[in-house]
């Protein structure tokens, strides 16, 4: 089974960062999503979502802080839905896989539809911003 995992990032302003899949990307280009990503054998979800953060956005993270906030288990995937709180808006460093980001509030998040088309994961962040 395939475990993966991604991380809705508050800043100190309560936003949430948003990234944009660059044109490159083998799923979804150009598709808004998390930082997070295919958790590796013998690898927690946590550690998982520290190292995508560092790789993806050059952001270092607690993973004492991360609270799973979402779970979705299928015959073949593991999706694993956290999320954390910064007391900063940090510098972003994007990977290739992804070439803009955007701090969105929750109010903005909320006016999205979900749609088979978007990944898996966006689907799961908007269900949960509106269910809160």
């Amino acid at each position: 089974m395939i475990k993966s995992a991604k991380v809705i990032i508050y800043d100190n302003n309560n936003k949430i960062l948003l990234l944009t899949r660059s044109d490159t990307h083998p799923k979804y280009a150009l598709h808004l999503d998390l930082p997070g990503g295919i958790v590796e054998e013998n690898e927690s979800n946590e550690f998982a979502i520290k190292r995508e953060c560092d790789e993806e956005i050059g952001v270092s993270i607690n993973i004492e802080d991360l609270r799973l906030v979402k779970k979705v288990r299928l015959p073949s995937i593991s999706r694993n839905l956290f999320e954390i709180y910064l007391n900063h808006t940090p510098e972003i460093k994007l990977s290739w896989e992804h070439s803009e980001y955007s701090w969105t509030s929750e109010e903005e998040i909320k006016k999205m539809s979900t749609t088979k088309d978007f990944d898996p994961y966006f689907n799961m962040l908007i269900e949960y911003i509106k269910s809160k």
